[in-house]
Protein backbone atom coordinates (compact mmCIF):
# COMPACT_ATOMS: atom_id res chain seq x y z
CA UNK A 1 0.00 0.00 0.00
CA UNK A 2 2.07 2.94 -1.25
CA UNK A 3 1.99 6.34 0.40
CA UNK A 4 3.41 9.54 -1.01
CA UNK A 5 5.55 11.50 1.43
CA UNK A 6 4.78 15.11 2.19
CA UNK A 7 8.20 16.81 2.12
CA UNK A 8 7.15 19.51 4.57
CA UNK A 9 6.35 16.93 7.27
CA UNK A 10 9.17 14.41 6.90
CA UNK A 11 10.86 13.42 10.15
CA UNK A 12 14.56 13.57 9.52
CA UNK A 13 17.57 15.81 9.72
CA UNK A 14 17.00 19.42 8.58
CA UNK A 15 17.89 20.24 5.02
CA UNK A 16 20.44 22.85 6.15
CA UNK A 17 22.66 19.98 7.25
CA UNK A 18 23.30 19.05 3.62
CA UNK A 19 23.67 22.62 2.34
CA UNK A 20 21.16 22.08 -0.43
CA UNK A 21 19.05 24.72 -2.10
CA UNK A 22 15.99 22.76 -3.22
CA UNK A 23 13.98 19.69 -2.27
CA UNK A 24 15.26 17.66 -5.24
CA UNK A 25 18.82 18.01 -3.97
CA UNK A 26 17.60 17.27 -0.45
CA UNK A 27 15.87 14.07 -1.54
CA UNK A 28 19.01 12.98 -3.40
CA UNK A 29 21.14 13.61 -0.32
CA UNK A 30 18.72 11.66 1.84
CA UNK A 31 18.70 8.72 -0.58
CA UNK A 32 22.47 8.68 -0.21
CA UNK A 33 21.95 8.42 3.54
CA UNK A 34 20.02 5.19 3.01
CA UNK A 35 18.14 4.08 6.10
CA UNK A 36 18.15 7.53 7.65
CA UNK A 37 15.58 8.49 5.04
CA UNK A 38 12.00 8.33 6.26
CA UNK A 39 9.66 8.40 3.31
CA UNK A 40 6.42 8.04 5.19
CA UNK A 41 4.39 10.62 7.03
CA UNK A 42 2.35 10.46 10.18
CA UNK A 43 -0.67 10.28 7.89
CA UNK A 44 0.64 7.00 6.48
CA UNK A 45 0.96 5.50 9.96
CA UNK A 46 -2.56 6.62 10.82
CA UNK A 47 -3.93 5.22 7.55
CA UNK A 48 -2.36 1.82 8.23
CA UNK A 49 -3.84 1.70 11.72
CA UNK A 50 -7.23 2.88 10.49
CA UNK A 51 -7.31 -0.12 8.14
CA UNK A 52 -6.92 -2.40 11.17
CA UNK A 53 -5.63 -5.48 9.34
CA UNK A 54 -2.70 -7.42 10.77
CA UNK A 55 -0.63 -6.73 7.66
CA UNK A 56 -1.05 -2.97 7.84
CA UNK A 57 -0.66 -2.90 11.62
CA UNK A 58 2.74 -4.53 11.07
CA UNK A 59 3.44 -1.95 8.37
CA UNK A 60 2.54 0.85 10.79
CA UNK A 61 5.03 -0.58 13.30
CA UNK A 62 7.75 -0.63 10.64
CA UNK A 63 7.00 2.99 9.78
CA UNK A 64 7.21 4.01 13.43
CA UNK A 65 10.53 2.16 13.79
CA UNK A 66 11.88 3.87 10.67
CA UNK A 67 11.43 7.20 12.44
CA UNK A 68 13.23 6.25 15.67
CA UNK A 69 16.97 6.50 16.33
CA UNK A 70 17.83 5.16 12.89
CA UNK A 71 21.26 6.76 12.76
CA UNK A 72 22.23 5.27 16.12
CA UNK A 73 20.91 1.83 15.14
CA UNK A 74 22.80 1.94 11.85
CA UNK A 75 26.08 2.85 13.52
CA UNK A 76 25.64 0.16 16.20
CA UNK A 77 24.91 -2.52 13.59
CA UNK A 78 28.55 -2.67 12.57
CA UNK A 79 29.50 -4.32 15.84
CA UNK A 80 26.91 -7.06 15.41
CA UNK A 81 28.38 -7.84 11.97
CA UNK A 82 31.62 -8.99 13.58
CA UNK A 83 33.57 -5.74 13.74
CA UNK A 84 33.32 -5.30 17.50
CA UNK A 85 37.04 -5.86 17.91
CA UNK A 86 37.80 -2.37 16.69
CA UNK A 87 36.22 1.01 17.28
CA UNK A 88 34.25 2.54 14.44
CA UNK A 89 36.73 5.38 14.09
CA UNK A 90 39.49 2.97 13.05
CA UNK A 91 37.72 2.29 9.74
CA UNK A 92 38.34 5.85 8.65
CA UNK A 93 41.21 6.94 6.40
CA UNK A 94 44.31 7.75 8.43
CA UNK A 95 44.23 11.41 7.41
CA UNK A 96 40.61 11.77 8.56
CA UNK A 97 41.30 10.14 11.92
CA UNK A 98 44.37 12.28 12.47
CA UNK A 99 42.42 15.42 11.62
CA UNK A 100 39.64 14.46 14.02
CA UNK A 101 42.13 13.68 16.80
CA UNK A 102 43.90 17.00 16.26
CA UNK A 103 40.62 18.92 16.40
CA UNK A 104 39.65 17.20 19.66
CA UNK A 105 43.10 17.92 21.08
CA UNK A 106 42.75 21.58 20.09
CA UNK A 107 39.26 21.69 21.61
CA UNK A 108 40.55 20.42 24.95
CA UNK A 109 43.47 22.87 24.95
CA UNK A 110 41.39 25.93 24.10
CA UNK A 111 38.81 24.89 26.70
CA UNK A 112 41.42 24.55 29.43
CA UNK A 113 43.02 27.88 28.53
CA UNK A 114 39.62 29.59 28.65
CA UNK A 115 39.04 28.17 32.13
CA UNK A 116 42.44 29.31 33.37
CA UNK A 117 41.87 32.80 32.00
CA UNK A 118 38.44 33.04 33.62
CA UNK A 119 39.88 31.97 36.99
CA UNK A 120 42.24 34.97 37.01
CA UNK A 121 39.27 37.33 36.99
CA UNK A 122 40.95 40.50 35.66
CA UNK A 123 39.90 42.47 32.57
CA UNK A 124 42.76 41.30 30.36
CA UNK A 125 42.13 37.67 31.28
CA UNK A 126 38.41 38.07 30.49
CA UNK A 127 39.36 39.23 26.99
CA UNK A 128 41.65 36.23 26.57
CA UNK A 129 38.90 33.91 27.82
CA UNK A 130 36.50 35.26 25.19
CA UNK A 131 39.09 34.64 22.49
CA UNK A 132 39.60 31.05 23.65
CA UNK A 133 35.84 30.48 23.85
CA UNK A 134 35.54 31.63 20.24
CA UNK A 135 38.25 29.10 19.28
CA UNK A 136 36.33 26.39 21.19
CA UNK A 137 33.17 27.13 19.20
CA UNK A 138 35.12 26.96 15.94
CA UNK A 139 36.63 23.59 16.89
CA UNK A 140 33.18 22.21 17.77
CA UNK A 141 31.79 23.27 14.40
CA UNK A 142 34.70 21.68 12.54
CA UNK A 143 34.43 18.42 14.49
CA UNK A 144 30.68 18.17 13.80
CA UNK A 145 31.22 18.92 10.09
CA UNK A 146 33.97 16.30 9.82
CA UNK A 147 31.78 13.67 11.49
CA UNK A 148 28.88 14.41 9.12
CA UNK A 149 31.25 14.04 6.19
CA UNK A 150 32.53 10.79 7.69
CA UNK A 151 29.00 9.38 8.05
CA UNK A 152 28.21 10.06 4.40
CA UNK A 153 31.50 9.23 2.69
CA UNK A 154 33.41 6.64 4.74
CA UNK A 155 33.00 3.08 3.33
CA UNK A 156 32.39 1.48 6.73
CA UNK A 157 29.62 3.90 7.52
CA UNK A 158 28.08 3.45 4.07
CA UNK A 159 28.08 -0.33 4.67
CA UNK A 160 26.17 -0.17 7.94
CA UNK A 161 23.39 1.90 6.39
CA UNK A 162 22.03 -1.28 4.77
CA UNK A 163 20.68 -2.56 8.06
CA UNK A 164 16.92 -2.98 8.14
CA UNK A 165 14.84 -1.93 11.13
CA UNK A 166 13.31 -4.46 13.47
CA UNK A 167 10.17 -6.09 12.09
CA UNK A 168 7.30 -7.09 14.40
CA UNK A 169 8.41 -10.73 14.17
CA UNK A 170 12.01 -9.86 14.99
CA UNK A 171 10.88 -7.75 17.92
CA UNK A 172 8.79 -10.56 19.38
CA UNK A 173 11.74 -12.94 18.97
CA UNK A 174 14.00 -10.45 20.79
CA UNK A 175 11.68 -10.38 23.81
CA UNK A 176 11.82 -12.84 26.68
CA UNK A 177 8.59 -14.74 27.52
CA UNK A 178 8.12 -12.64 30.67
CA UNK A 179 8.65 -9.25 28.99
CA UNK A 180 6.37 -6.64 27.46
CA UNK A 181 7.62 -3.79 25.30
CA UNK A 182 5.69 -0.51 25.16
CA UNK A 183 6.70 1.58 22.16
CA UNK A 184 5.19 5.06 22.10
CA UNK A 185 4.79 7.15 18.96
CA UNK A 186 3.13 10.43 18.03
CA UNK A 187 0.96 11.50 15.14
CA UNK A 188 0.32 15.21 15.31
CA UNK A 189 -0.69 15.99 18.89
CA UNK A 190 -1.74 12.42 19.61
CA UNK A 191 0.39 9.93 21.56
CA UNK A 192 -0.26 6.25 20.83
CA UNK A 193 1.58 3.03 21.67
CA UNK A 194 2.37 -0.46 20.44
CA UNK A 195 2.31 -3.07 23.19
CA UNK A 196 4.40 -6.08 22.15
CA UNK A 197 5.05 -9.46 23.75
CA UNK A 198 5.94 -12.94 22.53
CA UNK A 199 2.22 -13.44 21.85
CA UNK A 200 1.82 -10.53 19.45
CA UNK A 201 1.43 -6.77 19.08
CA UNK A 202 -1.53 -4.64 20.09
CA UNK A 203 -2.16 -0.96 19.45
CA UNK A 204 -3.45 1.66 21.88
CA UNK A 205 -4.61 4.66 19.86
CA UNK A 206 -4.71 8.24 21.19
CA UNK A 207 -3.40 7.42 24.66
CA UNK A 208 -2.63 11.06 25.42
CA UNK A 209 -2.15 14.50 23.92
CA UNK A 210 1.44 15.54 23.34
CA UNK A 211 0.68 19.06 24.53
CA UNK A 212 -0.56 17.69 27.88
CA UNK A 213 2.62 15.63 28.29
CA UNK A 214 4.80 18.68 27.55
CA UNK A 215 2.98 20.72 30.20
CA UNK A 216 3.29 17.99 32.85
CA UNK A 217 6.99 17.53 32.12
CA UNK A 218 7.57 21.25 32.60
CA UNK A 219 5.86 20.99 35.97
CA UNK A 220 7.97 17.96 36.93
CA UNK A 221 11.20 19.75 36.00
CA UNK A 222 10.11 22.70 38.13
CA UNK A 223 9.60 20.40 41.13
CA UNK A 224 12.93 18.61 40.67
CA UNK A 225 14.84 21.87 40.27
CA UNK A 226 13.62 23.07 43.67
CA UNK A 227 16.40 20.93 45.12
CA UNK A 228 18.83 23.51 43.73
CA UNK A 229 17.63 25.87 46.47
CA UNK A 230 19.88 24.10 48.99
CA UNK A 231 19.73 21.62 51.84
CA UNK A 232 18.18 24.05 54.33
CA UNK A 233 15.22 24.77 52.02
CA UNK A 234 14.72 21.08 51.22
CA UNK A 235 14.75 20.08 54.89
CA UNK A 236 12.25 22.78 55.82
CA UNK A 237 9.79 21.87 53.03
CA UNK A 238 10.51 18.17 52.42
CA UNK A 239 6.95 16.92 52.98
CA UNK A 240 5.48 19.54 50.69
CA UNK A 241 8.10 18.85 48.01
CA UNK A 242 7.36 15.13 48.05
CA UNK A 243 3.60 15.65 47.84
CA UNK A 244 3.97 18.09 44.94
CA UNK A 245 6.27 15.71 43.03
CA UNK A 246 3.93 12.77 43.55
CA UNK A 247 0.99 14.85 42.34
CA UNK A 248 2.61 15.57 38.99
CA UNK A 249 3.88 11.97 38.73
CA UNK A 250 0.31 10.80 39.34
CA UNK A 251 -0.95 13.10 36.58
CA UNK A 252 1.69 11.69 34.23
CA UNK A 253 0.66 8.16 35.23
CA UNK A 254 -2.98 8.86 34.39
CA UNK A 255 -1.98 10.50 31.11
CA UNK A 256 0.57 8.12 29.55
CA UNK A 257 0.46 4.80 31.45
CA UNK A 258 -2.97 4.09 32.91
CA UNK A 259 -4.62 3.84 29.46
CA UNK A 260 -2.27 0.99 28.47
CA UNK A 261 -1.67 -0.70 31.82
CA UNK A 262 -4.50 -3.18 31.34
CA UNK A 263 -2.74 -4.47 28.23
CA UNK A 264 0.36 -5.50 30.21
CA UNK A 265 0.54 -9.04 31.52
CA UNK A 266 4.18 -9.17 32.69
CA UNK A 267 6.13 -7.49 35.48
CA UNK A 268 9.13 -6.79 33.24
CA UNK A 269 8.49 -3.82 30.97
CA UNK A 270 10.74 -2.21 28.36
CA UNK A 271 9.70 1.33 27.47
CA UNK A 272 10.58 2.82 24.08
CA UNK A 273 9.69 6.51 24.40
CA UNK A 274 9.15 9.05 21.65
CA UNK A 275 9.83 12.78 21.62
CA UNK A 276 9.27 14.40 25.01
CA UNK A 277 8.48 11.01 26.57
CA UNK A 278 12.24 10.39 26.65
CA UNK A 279 12.26 12.71 29.68
CA UNK A 280 9.56 10.80 31.62
CA UNK A 281 10.81 8.61 34.53
CA UNK A 282 8.22 5.88 33.94
CA UNK A 283 9.47 3.83 36.91
CA UNK A 284 8.60 6.78 39.20
CA UNK A 285 5.03 7.30 37.96
CA UNK A 286 2.56 7.23 40.85
CA UNK A 287 -0.93 5.72 40.88
CA UNK A 288 -1.98 7.36 44.17
CA UNK A 289 -0.86 4.41 46.31
CA UNK A 290 2.45 3.21 44.90
CA UNK A 291 5.06 3.98 42.25
CA UNK A 292 5.44 1.75 39.20
CA UNK A 293 8.87 0.57 40.38
CA UNK A 294 7.04 -1.26 43.17
CA UNK A 295 5.15 -3.37 40.62
CA UNK A 296 7.39 -3.53 37.56
CA UNK A 297 11.00 -3.94 36.50
CA UNK A 298 11.30 -1.11 33.97
CA UNK A 299 14.12 -0.54 31.52
CA UNK A 300 14.36 1.68 28.43
CA UNK A 301 15.50 1.58 24.81
CA UNK A 302 15.75 4.27 22.09
CA UNK A 303 13.98 1.96 19.61
CA UNK A 304 13.13 -1.69 19.07
CA UNK A 305 15.99 -1.89 16.55
CA UNK A 306 18.48 -0.59 19.11
CA UNK A 307 17.13 -3.06 21.70
CA UNK A 308 17.62 -5.90 19.23
CA UNK A 309 21.22 -4.81 18.60
CA UNK A 310 21.97 -4.40 22.30
CA UNK A 311 20.70 -7.90 22.99
CA UNK A 312 22.78 -9.26 20.12
CA UNK A 313 25.84 -7.66 21.70
CA UNK A 314 25.01 -9.27 25.05
CA UNK A 315 24.67 -12.68 23.40
CA UNK A 316 27.94 -12.27 21.51
CA UNK A 317 29.75 -11.70 24.82
CA UNK A 318 28.62 -15.14 25.98
CA UNK A 319 28.31 -16.39 29.53
CA UNK A 320 30.88 -15.00 31.93
CA UNK A 321 31.74 -16.83 35.11
CA UNK A 322 32.65 -14.92 38.25
CA UNK A 323 32.12 -11.25 38.99
CA UNK A 324 34.37 -9.98 36.19
CA UNK A 325 36.64 -6.96 36.13
CA UNK A 326 35.35 -3.53 37.07
CA UNK A 327 37.13 -0.43 35.81
CA UNK A 328 36.14 2.69 37.72
CA UNK A 329 37.16 6.26 37.01
CA UNK A 330 36.42 8.80 39.71
CA UNK A 331 37.14 12.48 40.09
CA UNK A 332 35.99 13.71 43.53
CA UNK A 333 35.60 17.48 43.93
CA UNK A 334 34.44 19.86 46.64
CA UNK A 335 30.78 19.38 45.73
CA UNK A 336 31.02 15.59 45.31
CA UNK A 337 32.94 14.19 48.30
CA UNK A 338 30.96 10.93 48.27
CA UNK A 339 32.63 9.84 45.02
CA UNK A 340 35.65 8.69 47.03
CA UNK A 341 33.44 6.52 49.27
CA UNK A 342 31.58 5.24 46.22
CA UNK A 343 34.81 4.03 44.61
CA UNK A 344 36.01 2.48 47.85
CA UNK A 345 32.78 0.48 48.04
CA UNK A 346 33.27 -0.76 44.47
CA UNK A 347 36.86 -1.73 45.21
CA UNK A 348 35.61 -3.84 48.13
CA UNK A 349 32.92 -5.53 46.03
CA UNK A 350 35.30 -6.18 43.11
CA UNK A 351 38.75 -7.02 44.57
CA UNK A 352 40.42 -7.13 41.13
CA UNK A 353 39.01 -3.76 40.08
CA UNK A 354 41.04 -1.06 38.34
CA UNK A 355 40.68 2.33 40.02
CA UNK A 356 41.52 5.51 38.11
CA UNK A 357 41.23 8.40 40.55
CA UNK A 358 42.43 11.98 40.87
CA UNK A 359 45.44 12.55 38.58
CA UNK A 360 45.08 9.06 37.07
CA UNK A 361 41.54 9.81 35.85
CA UNK A 362 42.81 10.71 32.38
CA UNK A 363 41.52 9.96 28.92
CA UNK A 364 44.61 7.90 28.07
CA UNK A 365 44.28 5.72 31.17
CA UNK A 366 40.55 5.26 30.58
CA UNK A 367 40.99 4.18 26.96
CA UNK A 368 43.81 1.81 27.95
CA UNK A 369 41.84 0.14 30.77
CA UNK A 370 38.26 0.17 29.41
CA UNK A 371 38.60 -2.68 26.84
CA UNK A 372 39.18 -5.30 29.55
CA UNK A 373 36.29 -4.17 31.76
CA UNK A 374 33.16 -6.22 32.28
CA UNK A 375 31.73 -3.23 34.14
CA UNK A 376 32.81 0.34 33.38
CA UNK A 377 31.93 2.89 36.06
CA UNK A 378 32.48 6.62 35.55
CA UNK A 379 31.92 8.91 38.55
CA UNK A 380 32.56 12.55 37.77
CA UNK A 381 30.82 15.82 37.09
CA UNK A 382 28.50 15.54 34.09
CA UNK A 383 27.44 18.53 32.01
CA UNK A 384 24.58 18.61 29.52
CA UNK A 385 25.09 21.10 26.70
CA UNK A 386 21.59 22.11 25.69
CA UNK A 387 23.06 24.36 23.00
CA UNK A 388 25.18 21.54 21.55
CA UNK A 389 24.25 18.19 23.13
CA UNK A 390 26.82 16.14 21.20
CA UNK A 391 29.43 18.00 23.28
CA UNK A 392 27.76 17.15 26.59
CA UNK A 393 30.58 15.70 28.63
CA UNK A 394 32.00 13.98 31.68
CA UNK A 395 34.89 15.80 33.30
CA UNK A 396 38.19 13.91 33.36
CA UNK A 397 41.44 15.00 35.00
CA UNK A 398 42.88 16.19 31.68
CA UNK A 399 40.00 16.41 29.19
CA UNK A 400 36.27 16.40 28.56
CA UNK A 401 34.74 13.08 27.53
CA UNK A 402 32.04 13.76 24.91
CA UNK A 403 30.51 11.84 22.01
CA UNK A 404 33.22 12.62 19.48
CA UNK A 405 36.04 11.71 21.85
CA UNK A 406 34.41 8.26 22.24
CA UNK A 407 34.87 7.34 18.57
CA UNK A 408 38.13 5.49 19.32
CA UNK A 409 36.90 3.82 22.51
CA UNK A 410 36.72 0.02 22.33
CA UNK A 411 34.30 -1.55 24.80
CA UNK A 412 33.63 -5.17 25.73
CA UNK A 413 31.78 -4.25 28.91
CA UNK A 414 28.29 -5.57 29.52
CA UNK A 415 27.38 -2.42 31.45
CA UNK A 416 28.55 1.20 31.52
CA UNK A 417 27.42 3.28 34.49
CA UNK A 418 27.56 7.07 34.27
CA UNK A 419 27.41 8.09 37.91
CA UNK A 420 27.04 11.82 37.40
CA UNK A 421 24.51 14.58 36.80
CA UNK A 422 22.47 14.79 33.61
CA UNK A 423 24.28 11.92 31.86
CA UNK A 424 21.01 10.49 30.56
CA UNK A 425 19.63 13.82 29.37
CA UNK A 426 19.54 13.87 25.60
CA UNK A 427 18.20 16.38 23.14
CA UNK A 428 15.66 14.77 20.83
CA UNK A 429 16.36 15.67 17.21
CA UNK A 430 14.24 15.03 14.09
CA UNK A 431 13.98 11.29 13.52
CA UNK A 432 13.75 10.86 17.31
CA UNK A 433 17.55 10.75 17.43
CA UNK A 434 19.01 11.12 20.92
CA UNK A 435 22.13 13.27 20.97
CA UNK A 436 24.10 13.02 24.18
CA UNK A 437 26.46 10.84 26.20
CA UNK A 438 24.29 7.70 26.19
CA UNK A 439 24.40 7.71 22.40
CA UNK A 440 28.19 7.76 22.49
CA UNK A 441 28.56 4.77 24.82
CA UNK A 442 25.97 2.67 22.99
CA UNK A 443 27.81 3.52 19.80
CA UNK A 444 31.17 2.56 21.35
CA UNK A 445 29.93 -0.98 22.01
CA UNK A 446 28.11 -1.00 25.34
CA UNK A 447 24.94 -3.16 25.30
CA UNK A 448 23.56 -1.30 28.34
CA UNK A 449 24.11 2.10 29.93
CA UNK A 450 22.92 3.43 33.28
CA UNK A 451 22.57 7.22 33.29
CA UNK A 452 20.78 10.01 35.13
CA UNK A 453 17.84 12.14 34.02
CA UNK A 454 18.64 15.13 36.25
CA UNK A 455 21.20 16.58 38.67
CA UNK A 456 21.74 13.95 41.33
CA UNK A 457 22.44 14.00 45.05
CA UNK A 458 26.04 13.08 45.87
CA UNK A 459 25.20 11.00 48.96
CA UNK A 460 22.14 9.16 47.59
CA UNK A 461 24.02 8.36 44.37
CA UNK A 462 26.82 6.73 46.35
CA UNK A 463 24.24 4.66 48.27
CA UNK A 464 22.43 3.78 45.04
CA UNK A 465 25.61 2.45 43.44
CA UNK A 466 26.44 0.37 46.52
CA UNK A 467 23.00 -1.26 46.45
CA UNK A 468 23.02 -1.84 42.69
CA UNK A 469 26.50 -3.35 42.43
CA UNK A 470 25.94 -5.52 45.51
CA UNK A 471 23.00 -7.10 43.66
CA UNK A 472 25.00 -7.47 40.44
CA UNK A 473 27.85 -9.04 42.40
CA UNK A 474 25.33 -11.51 43.84
CA UNK A 475 24.21 -12.52 40.33
CA UNK A 476 21.13 -10.35 39.72
CA UNK A 477 20.28 -9.10 36.24
CA UNK A 478 21.01 -5.46 35.48
CA UNK A 479 17.36 -4.41 35.59
CA UNK A 480 16.68 -6.34 38.79
CA UNK A 481 19.72 -4.69 40.39
CA UNK A 482 18.60 -1.21 39.30
CA UNK A 483 15.09 -1.83 40.66
CA UNK A 484 16.50 -3.10 43.97
CA UNK A 485 18.61 0.05 44.31
CA UNK A 486 15.68 2.31 43.42
CA UNK A 487 13.51 0.69 46.08
CA UNK A 488 16.28 0.78 48.70
CA UNK A 489 16.99 4.49 48.13
CA UNK A 490 13.25 5.20 48.01
CA UNK A 491 12.89 3.71 51.50
CA UNK A 492 15.90 5.63 52.80
CA UNK A 493 15.36 9.04 51.17
CA UNK A 494 11.68 9.20 50.17
CA UNK A 495 11.60 11.84 47.43
CA UNK A 496 11.88 10.73 43.75
CA UNK A 497 14.63 13.32 43.31
CA UNK A 498 16.93 10.93 45.19
CA UNK A 499 15.83 7.49 44.02
CA UNK A 500 14.43 7.98 40.51
CA UNK A 501 17.08 9.75 38.38
CA UNK A 502 18.95 6.66 37.16
CA UNK A 503 17.61 4.65 34.21
CA UNK A 504 18.83 1.54 32.45
CA UNK A 505 19.06 1.99 28.68
CA UNK A 506 19.63 -0.96 26.33
CA UNK A 507 19.78 -4.67 27.08
CA UNK A 508 18.22 -5.35 30.49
Amino acid sequence: MPFKANAARRHHIPRQRYRVTNWAEYDAALRQRGSLTIWFTEDAIAACLDDGSDRLTDEAFRLVESSKSRALADLMARYVRGASDSPAGNSLPTATRERLSKLIEDLNWYGSQAGLAEDKGDQRSASNANRYRHAVAQCERRIAQLFRQMEIEAPAFAEIQRMEGASPTELRDALEPDETLVEYFTTGDHVSAFIASRNGIEVARDVARKSDVDLLLSTLRFQIEKFNYGAEYVEAHFGQLRRAANEVLQSLYKTVFLPIEGMLDTERVIVVPHGALHYVPFHALYDGKSHLVERYEISYAPSASVLKLCRARSRSQGDRSGPGTLVALGLPEVGTPSIAAELQTLATLFPDSVMLTDGRATRENLFESAPRARFLHLASHGYFRRDNPMFSFLKLADAKLHFYSLLDLRLNAELVTLSACHTGVNKVFPGDELHGLVRGFLYAGAPAVIASLWAVSDSSTSDFMREMYSEIRAGATKRAAVRHAQLAIKDAYGHPYYWAPFVLMGSP
